[in-house]
């Protein structure tokens, strides 16, 4: 039975990386509201000087996620303001949610969070406005929010709402406009935040194993994984790079072609940057702590004892933590 790994140190490895092959890859899960331009706030963009930083309409369940710096010098406030644009009440329910508040980090927690806190939800009356997870921000620090969302009437139903990315001094309700989009990073909506992985059969053969790239435009998919965010404003339209805000779903069937049995390491790491690497598996999570340079890998799950010429396939949550580069690679070597 496969197992999580605590405490793994990234290790230089060479990887033989493999093909598409009968890999698949297939969309679903709801909107995804994507908000991470500018990613540097500046004090022109906050909602004082009449800027919001993402704005978008969105229908039922879906993921919100935020992840920005303050670079305005204070300290500034953050929260997802939501607008209910019917004539009756709506609720707004978050039953997975994370938050990023610190100096120098990525949003690694903020997932591992995610996972496994329990639900929240407030009411908003018809026409009217709430604010859901509202933080204080000092200067320099890395802020955002990764939040699975439903928006329902009373019945249960689906219901639309307005998110509203804001950080602010002292006046919440001010912005007119989009902030002026800077840097590659994308903002917008998209149509979905969960990602399944369904990859082909790989046989380790040694310590540096196999690997699949992913979540970049040159990655084993040829970046039809990568989710398409269209901006409102008209100005960062295009597909996800990074894969940031995907909630992946990855299936790795891991052959044994020795003569006895092995067991085998899935690992993560990156040949782009660094990398945050994080598995959910049968309810346990296991993240790195640390940054993770490229072309060293963490070992994050075990197969357990696979019997000669067995299968072990293994299915695990994982998702790239902002501040990682891509291509991520997935991969599985011999223990």
């Amino acid at each position: 039975m496969a197992t999580v790994i605590t405490g793994s140190s990234p290790v230089s490895r060479t990887p033989t990386y493999a093909s598409k092959g009968s890999s698949t890859v297939s969309f679903g899960g709801g909107y995804l509201f994507f908000s991470d331009c500018p990613e540097a706030v500046a004090t022109s963009d906050l909602a004082d000087n009449g800027r919001w930083l993402n704005q978008a309409t969105v229908n039922g369940s879906g993921l919100a996620y935020l992840w920005h710096t303050n670079s305005t010098g204070s300290t500034i406030h953050s929260c997802l303001a939501i607008y209910n644009p019917n004539n009756f009440p709506i609720t707004v329910t978050s039953a997975n949610h994370g938050t990023t508040n610190a100096s120098a980090v990525g949003d690694v927690n903020a997932w591992a969070s995610y996972f496994i806190t329990s639900s929240t939800s407030i009411v908003i009356s018809a026409l009217g406005w709430g604010i859901m997870f509202a933080q204080t921000v000092p200067s320099g620090y890395n802020f955002g929010v990764i939040a699975g969302t439903n928006v329902t009437n009373s019945s249960g139903a689906s219901a639309s709402a307005i998110f509203y990315d804001l950080a602010y001094l002292t006046n919440s309700s001010g912005a007119t406009a989009f902030a002026t989009a800077t840097g590659a990073m994308k903002r917008g909506h998209g149509a979905h935040f969960y990602n399944t992985l369904s990859f082909a059969q790989i046989s380790p053969m040694n310590s540096d194993g196999i690997g699949y790239k992913i979540a970049a435009s040159g990655d084993v998919f040829s970046g039809s994984d990568l989710v398409y965010i269209t901006d409102d404003s008209g100005q960062t339209s295009g597909p996800l790079e990074g894969s940031y805000g995907q909630q992946l779903v990855v299936t790795l069937p891991i052959y044994n072609s020795f003569s006895v049995a092995k067991i085998f390491n899935i690992y993560i790491g990156s040949t782009g940057g660094y990398s945050f690497p994080i598995v959910s598996l049968n309810g346990f999570t296991a993240k790195y702590n640390g940054w993770a340079p490229a072309y060293q890998y963490v070992d994050m799950i075990s197969t357990g004892s696979v019997a000669s010429g067995s299968t072990a396939t293994v299915t695990f949550f994982t998702c790239v933590p902002a501040e990682s580069s891509t291509p991520y690679v997935i991969g599985a070597r011999v223990v």
